[in-house]
């Protein structure tokens, strides 16, 4: 979608004066084109065709004006450009014989930030502080005052110095190299910081397919920004000698590729952040990655909702392109930061090339607390898919859970029968005795209220000539007592009791035979009780785990509930992704380094404040 242009004047004094009719052309540059550098100041160069005998240019646009740029969509403003005028140029087009008739005029304006360049400040030493209080002090000196809303506070203390009246914008972009961090202006020219951890945890704000751009990306996998090799100067320098060094390299990089060497002075404090920028460095560069860097957009044919998004991007925002044609192992798709675009708008027109770098070239290291603590290192996500909530439910104890009928024995433990496991309840009937049963309170295992399911295999001996066995779930927390009964004789029969629980109130599970003959008996093995209606295998914390299910106890063997958790559908984190590899083209969870750790290493079993590159 093609909005329309506006170009005005702004006097210091005076009503904004559009001179639009009198613009061609205009080309816009914003923001830098590597992650190595500052960005520079913006530009905008503006062709106005002249006829021979008018006033060729309006009375404001002088010298040192203000020029301010927008584009409007239905109901969008987007400031394209706001700066200063710098230099005006009048010169003849080459058109034959036309020539002297074709005079056209050269505008060119810069942002704001360039001022900075210009403007000496430091007549007394900086205290020791954080790298984003040390640019803003810098700035405020310079007479720009950056709103801590949008500008970060810094990650690493700056050493103390001396200013030996320098320019402002000089000085700050030797601290922001110093701690990884931009000095840059937005597109509406508030002059900014980002410090090392600026963009953490963004998400992207504009999706484009490969059709959404004009020509198919050129991706390069080359030595470009290689490195293996770091030499960084910290803290202050004794007399008569050097500033300490934290030196380190990546072995396997230098015995395949060669050395890539960065030795670089730093106004870094702490040897303690000379070694984290030095060890994130080697992570993200000791090997090539697949470059893209640049991005020609089909504006025209965006929708009003993508056309805006567009227009509302600025250094620091990420962007997702996907669709793009297989070549080789080159990506299809890629989560890419914006560093800048070059901008061409005409009547009719706006073309928008934008400057774009790897995700994990910029992106702060990952932290463990970052990610689902379900997630594993070896690259699969586990979820706990069924809980049962019997804390011995093959009686393989007879310490817990069951009770006699008369509430002062336990039921006999037997191993001469058993369904699941090595034992199970027997109950044997007395001589003269009426018919008898177990009980288990279920109380204690009841997780609030809503529908239980209750699972058992019941066996009746052959001896009982008469009568029945069962189970029974009855108690205030029930209001209607469920009933299951067998009479099958000499086989494992399954058990089922679907009941709702009202939330409050005892409730008892008890198991019964109505046998009449004396000194028969009955096992009871592979209790199973569970949240809702729907059928359940059995399990417990001994069933044996396979490759995509674990089982296991929550405490106590034979005396807690039990857990399954089964590996999801989702494949999660391949393990032999690293983060100096694919791992550059996604956001969380799609960087990091698994394969460093056994797979069996969950997020949660070490410390939050640990950070990936601690372990890369």
């Amino acid at each position: 979608m093609i909005g329309d242009h506006t170009v005005e004047l702004i006097p210091e004094e005076a009503d904004a004066e559009d001179v639009t009719c009198l613009i061609e052309r205009i080309t816009i540059r914003h923001g830098r084109d590597d992650t190595d550098s500052q960005p520079d100041a913006a530009s905008a160069t503006l062709e106005m065709p002249i006829r021979t005998g008018d006033e060729y240019l309006p009375g404001t646009l002088e010298i040192g004006g203000t020029l301010r740029i927008t584009t409007t969509l239905v109901d969008v403003e987007s400031t394209r450009f706001v700066g200063r005028v710098t230099d005006i140029t009048t010169a003849w087009e080459d058109a034959g014989e036309e020539t002297p008739n074709h005079l056209i005029a050269h505008v060119i304006a810069v942002g704001m930030i360039s001022d900075l360049g210009r403007r000496i400040v430091g007549d007394a030493p900086f205290p020791q502080e954080l790298d984003g209080a040390r640019v803003a002090r810098i700035l405020s000196l310079a007479g720009v005052t950056v709103d801590p809303t949008y500008s970060d506070p810094g990650t690493v203390q700056i050493l103390p110095r001396d200013i030996d009246s320098r320019a402002a914008l000089e000085i700050a972009h030797g601290t922001a190299e110093s701690a990884q961090g931009v000095v840059w202006h937005t597109r509406t020219g508030e002059v900014r910081y980002a410090d090392a951890e600026h963009r953490r945890g963004v998400t992207p704000v504009l999706d484009l397919d490969a059709c959404d751009v004009l020509v198919t990306p050129s991706w390069r996998r080359t030595t470009e920004g290689l490195l293996n090799r770091v030499s960084l100067g910290y803290g202050a320098i004794p007399e008569g000698s050097e500033q300490p060094r934290y030196v380190a390299d990546k072995p396997d990089s230098v015995a395949r590729y060669g050395r890539y060497e960065l030795s670089s002075t730093t106004e870094l404090a702490a040897e303690a952040d000379a070694i984290a920028m030095g060890q994130l460095l080697l992570t993200r560069n000791s090997s090539p990655v697949w470059l893209l860097s640049e991005l020609p957009v089909d504006v025209k044919n965006l929708d009003p909702a993508r056309t805006a998004a567009l227009l509302s991007l600025d250094v620091h925002s990420l962007i997702d392109l996907t669709g793009l044609p297989s070549a080789g192992s080159a990506p299809t798709s890629a989560a890419l930061w914006v560093e800048g675009w070059t901008e061409t708008l005409a009547w009719g027109e706006h073309a928008l090339t934008l400057t774009v770098s790897g995700f994990c070239r910029t992106v702060p290291p990952p932290r463990w607390d970052d990610l689902d603590p379900a997630w594993l290192w070896g690259g699969d996500v586990w979820a706990e898919t069924g809980r049962n909530l019997a804390t011995n439910p093959s009686y393989e104890t007879n310490s817990t859970g069951w009770n006699l009928s008369n509430g002062s024995t336990l039921p006999a433990q037997s191993t001469e029968r058993a369904w699941v496991g090595s034992a199970s309840v027997k109950f044997v009937r007395g001589a003269g005795t009426a018919s008898g049963y177990a009980t288990l309170n279920l109380l204690p295992l009841m997780t609030g209220a809503g529908t239980y399911r209750i699972t058992a295999r019941i066996w009746i001996s052959s001896l009982i000539t008469i009568g029945s066995a069962g189970l029974r779930a009855a108690g205030g927390g029930v209001p209607a007592p469920m009933t299951f009964y067998t009479s099958v004789r000499d086989a494992w029969v399954e058990a089922v009791i679907v009941f709702d629980y009202s939330g409050s109130g005892a409730a008892t599970l008890s198991a019964w035979d109505s046998a009449v003959t004396s000194g028969a008996f009955s096992y009871l093995d592979g209790l199973l009780i569970t949240r809702g209606a729907d059928p359940v295998t059995y399990f417990d914390g001994d069933t044996p785990d396979t490759d995509s299910v674990v089982y296991a106890w929550t405490g106590t063997a034979h005396a807690s509930t039990s857990t399954k958790t089964e590996r999801t559908e989702d494949p999660g984190l391949p393990p032999e992704m690293t983060w100096d590899e694919l791992t550059c083209l996604g956001p969380l969870p799609q960087y990091g380094r698994w394969n460093d750790q056994p797979a069996s290493l969950r997020w949660d079993l070490v410390d939050p404040a640990d950070t990936w590159n601690t372990f890369a």
